[in-house]
C-alpha cells in the first residue's frame, strides 16, 4: 500500500487534539476526510476551511460511505451516542477507537468496564461495531512532533489492539507513514494494556522499551493502574481546573511537525 498516497474517505467523530490531529495527518496523506463534533458542523467550518481534504459534516454524515472512521471522543460523548451507531456500517470499515476512560474525574462509572470489560470492548458493544484500540496511549505533544523517519533511532512505538489482523496490518501501515512504529499488542481483550496507568500508556519511548512494558503488564493490577492514574488525574484537575486544561498544558504546535519535514 502506498501509504503516502492512501486517497481513502475517513470520518472523525470528535474534534478535539487527537481528533484535529488524525485529521491533518490522513488528510497529508491524501485522504478525504469528514469530522464532526457534539456542537454540528458549523462550529467546526473556520478549522475545516483552513485545511485542505478536510469537511465538517454532520454526525450522520461523517459515517456514511467511509472506509476509516474514528472514534475520538471522552467516554462521556461515547454514552451519548445512540445505542449501537455503527451496527449498520460494514464490518469490513475499520473502526478505530482512540477513548481512553477517565471515571469520576471527566467520565460517569461505567460498570462492565469496572466489572474487567477493557475499554475498546465496552465502546464496540456501544458501536455495534468491531474496533482497533489505536493512537490512546501517546500524548498529543509527542504525536504531534516526535514523528520520524522508518528505521531512525530514537522512533517512537505506538501499540494497537484488535481481532482482526488485516486491520491492524493496515493500520501500522498508516501509522509508520505518520511517522511512528507499531507494536501488536494482541487482540481485542489484550487492549487493557493500552489503558490509561499500564506501564505502557503515554510511556512515549521505542518499540523495544514499548514491548517489555506490555510484557510487564499485569491483569491483576488493572484497578490498580486506574486508580492511581485517577488521584494524577483529580490532583491536574485541581491544579488546572479541568482534565482538558491540563492536557492543555503538554502544548500542541500550530503545526504538525513531521509533516512539515516530508
Amino acid at each position: 500500500m502506498n501509504t503516502r498516497k492512501l486517497n481513502m474517505q475517513v470520518g472523525i467523530i470528535g474534534a478535539g487534539n487527537m481528533g484535529s490531529m488524525l485529521a491533518e495527518y490522513f488528510a497529508w496523506l491524501g485522504c478525504q476526510v469528514s469530522i464532526t463534533n457534539s456542537r454540528g458542523p458549523a462550529t467546526l467550518a473556520a478549522y475545516a476551511f483552513q485545511k485542505k481534504g478536510i469537511t465538517a459534516v454532520t454526525l450522520e454524515e461523517v459515517i456514511r460511505e467511509k472506509q476509516i472512521i474514528i472514534i475520538a471522543l471522552p467516554v462521556k460523548a461515547v454514552v451519548k451516542l445512540p445505542l449501537h451507531f455503527l451496527s449498520g456500517v460494514e464490518k469490513n470499515v475499520m473502526v478505530i477507537d482512540t477513548c481512553n476512560y477517565f471515571p469520576t474525574v471527566r467520565d460517569p462509572l461505567i460498570p462492565d468496564i469496572e466489572n474487567g470489560l477493557t475499554e475498546s470492548e465496552w465502546v464496540s458493544q456501544q458501536l455495534g461495531h468491531p474496533v482497533i484500540k489505536a493512537f490512546n496511549c501517546m500524548t498529543a505533544l509527542s504525536f504531534a512532533t516526535r514523528g520520524l523517519p522508518e528505521n531512525t533511532t530514537g522512533r517512537l512505538c505506538m501499540p494497537v489492539a484488535g481481532d482482526d489482523n488485516a486491520h491492524k496490518d493496515r493500520l501500522s501501515e498508516i501509522i509508520n507513514a505518520f511517522g511512528f512504529d507499531t507494536i501488536d499488542a494482541g487482540p481485542l481483550s489484550n487492549s487493557w494494556k493500552l489503558q490509561p496507568g499500564a506501564p505502557a500508556y503515554c510511556a512515549d519511548t521505542g518499540k523495544e522499551t514499548i514491548t517489555n512494558l506490555l510484557q510487564q503488564s499485569d491483569y491483576s493490577m488493572i484497578k490498580e493502574y486506574r486508580h492511581k492514574m485517577m488521584q494524577g488525574a483529580a490532583a491536574a484537575i485541581q491544579q488546572f481546573g479541568s482534565l482538558e486544561a491540563a492536557v492543555a498544558q503538554t502544548g500542541r504546535p500550530e503545526k504538525l511537525t513531521y509533516l512539515k519535514t516530508t
